[in-house]
């Protein structure tokens, strides 16, 4: 099951959320979408690299997700930067019980790609990333995000008809509850 909330987050947490976005950019510690135990070659397809920073998450996170589902495992928070050419096939999560998107961009045109995808009955919708939406998905629904198709910089006009170059990069922060099924799956994936 697919559950959305906008404006999820209250102000507080938006201002930690993006205190740690900017620590994530400047950091040597960021890990990439190469195979690994968590992103195999089947969820990697030809997409460029996602760069991702793990990120410890306050009480006021948690309770705040806690609000809207259950969690019974670890919950692991992780900032995914998504450069031009980087997307997701079509997978399920079945490893996962709970798995969330949190859209954070105060600025994403939908023709920059980076759409959510998901089929519902017969159907695939989608949802357009905007600022501060949390996408909660329950079960093991097929579903992919379309390829960033956004240059890191891009030259945009201000409000006042001024021609900037801003650097902006879709970001996201993808919540992963863990369980004794996720941990096994993943020692399976590490340890063959």
């Amino acid at each position: 099951m697919i559950k959305i909330y906008k404006d999820f987050f209250d102000s507080d947490c938006l201002d930690y959320i993006e205190k740690e976005i900017e620590k994530g950019k400047l950091t040597a510690n960021l890990k990439t979408s190469y195979p690994s135990s968590y992103w195999s070659p089947d969820i990697i397809h030809d997409s460029a690299p996602v760069m991702i920073f793990d990120m410890s998450p306050p009480d006021m996170l948690l309770n705040r997700l806690n609000e809207v589902i259950d969690t019974t495992g670890q919950v692991n928070f992780m900032i995914y930067y998504w450069p031009g050419g980087s997307y997701i096939p079509w997978h399920t999560d079945e490893h996962t019980p709970m798995t969330a998107t949190l859209y954070c961009n105060r600025i994403w045109d939908r023709n920059w790609g980076g759409l959510f995808l998901y089929e519902e009955e017969d159907k695939i919708l989608a949802e357009v990333p905007e600022w501060n939406k949390l996408v909660i998905q329950t079960d093991s629904n097929p579903h992919s995000t379309t390829s960033v198709t956004k240059p890191y910089y891009t030259p945009m006009m201000d409000d006042d008809g001024k021609l900037n170059v801003i650097p902006i990069i879709r970001t996201t922060i993808q919540i992963f509850e863990i369980n004794e099924k996720t941990q096994s799956y993943l020692n399976k994936r590490q340890y063959g």
